[in-house]
């Protein structure tokens, strides 16, 4: 008996320095410097962070307190992967033509009118960027809103099957986009917001597959001008905000 009971302490002992091994292990590696493949994300990264723009001081436990991320012109980073590194993020814009505040402000370059420059990105350089978009959703599965904008005619994609790993987005926001098929977004289940300000969409037949939606924001849209599908929408949706103007 006395033999059983030591062998149990033996076992017991062995799992907690087993424990105790891997929780250091993982205490260790989330304190190692990022590597960053694109050095205007790592100072995007540095400013959400509140570290100065030049910072080479960034942990994987610091990425592990970004919940928000709004990536600039997609036309200024040769890569934006650097944004999956952050796992716990919630919120993430691309190419925004709405500025979320100030942070990375500094980095872009402005025009005469005192608003960011967008340029111009090569074909390379966009599927580059849908890739890396991919990688991000895969990784980072807390995210919850996920917006992009073409302004300027600067991030021209026809293709968005990336968002297929975009399961827990609630709230999806595309505009200005030369895209007329939307039926990826099925596969976001737990969509509430469907924003597609003046994008080309003209048909409510990949809307209808949707379910739970609270809110159409479809304004510019050729499908706001067809009165005769906006109707397929509200019947399908009675009692969703819709919005066509």
């Amino acid at each position: 008996m006395s033999r059983l009971k030591g062998n149990k302490i033996k076992v017991i002992g062995c799992i907690i320095v087993a424990v105790i091994i891997v929780c250091g292990g993982n205490w260790l590696y989330k304190g190692r410097r990022v590597h960053f493949e694109d050095d205007m994300m790592r100072q995007v990264i540095c400013l959400e962070l509140g570290k100065d723009k030049d910072s080479k001081d960034v942990t994987y436990r610091d990425l592990e307190s970004i919940e928000e991320l709004e990536i600039g012109p997609v036309g200024t980073f040769e890569t934006i992967e650097d944004a999956a590194k952050c796992k716990n993020l919630k919120k993430i814009w691309v190419n925004s033509s709405v500025p979320r505040g100030e942070v990375g402000f500094e980095l872009y370059e402005i025009t005469e009118v005192e608003k960011r420059y967008y340029p111009p990105v090569s074909t390379e350089k966009m599927e580059r960027i849908q890739k890396d978009l991919e990688k991000i959703l895969k990784n980072a599965k807390k995210i919850e809103e996920f917006s992009f904008s073409n302004v300027n005619d600067t991030f021209n994609i026809s293709d968005i099957e990336f968002l297929k790993y975009g399961k827990n987005i609630k709230k999806i926001h595309i505009a200005y986009a030369n895209i007329t098929d939307f039926s990826v977004l099925e596969n976001c289940r737990k969509l509430r917001s469907v924003d597609l300000w003046y994008s080309d969409i003209d048909s409510a037949d990949d809307l209808l597959k949707l379910k739970n939606v609270e809110k159409f924001w479809l304004t510019g849209t050729p499908l706001a001008e067809n009165e005769e599908e906006i109707s397929r929408l509200e019947k399908a949706f009675p009692e969703a905000e819709i919005i066509v103007d």
